[in-house]
């Protein structure tokens, strides 16, 4: 069982531009998301990001919850190679005991 903050979370526009604050369902803050520092000027290339980069980052981490939940749901319907788990199965599998490892 995970031991995260129920879903569902949402997004609001932080207090300055560049920054979101990550709410769950009874509007407290579970994060402040700042993504100034990753789009500055003096960066290397490498490891600069777009302002529609960080905004696209930020949204899959509101949706973390119901993406995992909908995953567990998804994997009991995955088919199976000769009563063998397939490829997609697994990686199924690793992506939730990823996100629940404790």
């Amino acid at each position: 069982m995970s031991k995260h903050t129920p879903g569902p979370w949402t997004l609001e526009q932080g207090k300055y531009s560049l920054s979101y604050q990550l709410h769950n369902r009874n509007h407290r803050t579970l994060a402040t998301i700042s993504f100034a520092s990753f789009i500055d000027y003096d960066l290397p290339t490498e490891r600069k990001m777009t302002i529609e980069e960080a905004k696209a980052n930020v949204r899959v981490m509101a949706t973390a919850p119901k993406l995992l939940a909908a995953l567990k749901k998804a994997i009991n319907l995955l088919p199976l190679d000769h009563g063998m788990p397939t490829p997609l199965f697994d990686e199924c599998y690793e992506a939730i005991h990823e996100a629940e490892e404790q």
